[in-house]
């Protein structure tokens, strides 16, 4: 599993700081498999950042501290991976009209973006989405004891 970060400020793109410390942690660990989750925080970004020897500082930094954490008292999990999970849609609000659409597209960056393929989606007869397809996975879950359990959330 592996992020994939560009830097605005250059013309090539490498592992972001999650894949070096993927790196790093395989590296130091043979025969291990390093599974990098951002959980809640994927758009907090570490600090500073903005260039390729930063991003290898950064993850080289998380594996000294997996290396640290795995050289301490460890305490097993016995309690097997449970998974489960819902897919289900997530109607809209109320979709913009094609007007507000037309406005929209006017306005640069993203909101410009979707609102010309928006147009465009309408232009050839298509229909816009009511609903954004979703699943919950809120039972996927590791149980460390019965009162502690690390929880997975994904947006599908």
């Amino acid at each position: 599993m592996r992020r994939v970060w560009t830097a605005r400020c250059a013309r090539w793109s490498c592992g972001d700081w999650a894949g070096f410390a993927q790196e790093a942690v395989q590296r130091d660990f043979p025969g291990a498999i390093a599974f990098i989750t951002i959980g809640c925080g994927a758009d907090a970004n570490p600090f500073p950042r903005g260039s390729l020897e930063l991003a290898k500082r950064h993850g080289e930094e998380v594996a000294a501290e997996v290396k640290r954490m795995l050289d301490g008292r460890l305490t097993p999990i016995r309690q097997p991976l449970t998974c489960r999970m819902k897919r289900f849609e997530l109607p809209f609000d109320k979709l913009p009209t094609r007007d507000q659409w037309e406005e929209r597209a006017q306005q640069s960056g993203i909101v410009g973006y979707h609102a010309k393929r928006n147009l465009e989606r309408l232009d050839r007869g298509k229909t816009l989405p009511a609903a954004l397809p979703y699943a919950s996975a809120i039972n996927w879950r590791w149980s460390f004891s019965p009162a502690k359990s690390w929880w997975i959330i994904p947006r599908v």
